[in-house]
């Protein structure tokens, strides 16, 4: 949430895809790139539509933050 916090708080629309990674064709690095404790994946090329297993609706709250939806 940090990141989305950082670069996107207050923008609405947007929404988060879970991914599939088996079934991702592009490359996947797990790292990190702002000097933190946990590795994160990141996806060098094109990502596969059919690689979405989900999308969800992922709105800020009334103050701009956001927050990992339940379910």
């Amino acid at each position: 949430m940090q990141t989305a916090n950082r670069l996107f708080r207050g923008q609405t629309g947007l929404v988060l895809l879970e991914i599939d990674p088996n079934k991702v064709r592009a490359e996947i690095k797990y790292e990190n790139c702002e000097g933190g404790e946990e590795n994160f994946p990141h996806i060098y090329g094109r990502l596969n539509a059919d690689s979405v297993v989900r999308v969800i609706a992922f709105e800020a709250g009334a103050d701009g933050s956001f927050a990992m939806p339940s379910g």
